[in-house]
């Protein structure tokens, strides 16, 4: 199928936040108000987009108008561009205004926040959403946070990522479940103790049981959350044991008992910072500083 091409007219740009105003309002009086312009001039200015773009943005529907497929898929690429466009230039104004009155808006779970805050010296505000790895993704494609950190690489070409931190993963369990055992897990343990996983998908369990003489493949989870956490408050619980990274070993108490795992044959886990293109710069800096903290802690 051929692509229709439109001429679409750059100072029409402007009339983007009216679609977006439309389709988050009751009616056109609503639009209006927000826009605070007349209701007539929101309908000339929806007429003048959907004839500049020659397909309808609006159909009847009953007594009410409402957004044609076409016209929803045109709001939601506005409103996307928009978001992104206010992000940029709000980097922008911080850029260039008294630095402790600056915002970062940053995402990522709860017990990473936790661990990266610390390292980053920022002179403004942070503002932490607390987020799995696909929704951090995609509020920094929608322009709704300045950065993500996620262990998981991104798939747009709109995002870039750098990475935040490597974790090794260590046995966790807490000392009142490996009594009967003498302190170290055996396949009675195995066989009698919860596993707590965070992914199905968790590359080292296999060789890790190799390592305790216990075949993986007898072995079946019991809680399976990616929330290191819930994971983590489970084997203070006495729950279970996990596999987790080492980061997250260091929040323990003194009653979790954490073993070594060889390192030659596990992947550490690793975490990414995730930015925009427009936020390039002065996100490079940020990160450039919080290695070389990091890096003086460890």
């Amino acid at each position: 199928m051929i692509n229709k091409v439109i001429n679409f007219d750059p100072n029409l740009i402007r009339l983007l936040p009216t679609i977006v105003a439309v389709a988050e309002s009751k009616n056109f009086k609503d639009a209006a108000s927000k826009l605070k312009i007349s209701q007539p001039a929101i309908t000339q200015q929806m007429r003048t987009l959907e004839n500049a773009l020659d397909i309808p943005l609006m159909k009847t529907v009953g007594k009410k108008k409402i957004l044609t497929p076409f016209g929803n898929e045109v709001y939601l690429s506005a409103k996307q561009h928009l978001n992104q466009l206010m992000a940029s230039m709000g980097m922008v104004q911080n850029k260039f205004s008294d630095p402790t009155q600056r915002v970062l808006r940053i995402g990522a779970r709860a017990e990473i926040l936790e661990f990266i805050l610390p390292q980053l010296s920022f002179p403004g505000k942070f503002h932490c959403a607390m987020l799995s790895a696909a929704e951090a993704s995609k509020k920094i494609l929608e322009g709704e946070l300045d950065l993500a950190v996620t262990h998981e690489r991104p798939e747009s070409s709109e995002l870039f990522s750098k990475v935040a931190f490597e974790s090794r993963p260590v046995f966790a369990v807490h000392k009142n479940l490996l009594k009967k055992t003498k302190g170290k897990p055996t396949s009675d343990f195995f066989k009698n103790v919860p596993h707590l996983i965070y992914r199905k998908d968790a590359h080292f369990l296999e060789v890790m049981l190799q390592s305790f003489d216990f075949n993986a493949k007898t072995l079946d989870y019991k809680v399976l959350c990616e929330d290191w956490g819930v994971i983590r408050s489970l084997i203070v619980a006495q729950q279970g044991f996990s596999i987790v990274p080492v980061y997250v070993s260091s929040t323990f108490p003194a009653d979790i008992e954490t073993i070594e795992l060889p390192k030659k044959e596990l992947k550490n886990f690793t975490y990414y910072f995730l930015f925009r293109r427009e936020n390039k710069t002065e996100i490079l800096e940020l990160i450039k500083a919080y290695h070389a903290k990091l890096s003086v802690s460890n």
